[in-house]
């Protein structure tokens, strides 16, 4: 393996990785109820709807 494909391999494992660790940091926060601050804010389109 040359040195290129393996940088290239390693860059995949960690940004994979920064991935999983980002899902599983969400799920928490879901499950926790803190969830994101987007689900906290009111949402411009659902004000409408909710009338």
């Amino acid at each position: 393996m040359t040195v290129p494909q393996l940088a290239f391999v390693i860059l995949n494992v960690v940004a994979f990785a920064a991935f999983v660790l980002t899902l599983s940091a969400v799920s928490v926060q879901a499950a926790a109820g803190e969830g994101p601050v987007m689900r906290r804010s009111p949402r411009p389109w659902g004000r409408g709807i909710a009338r």
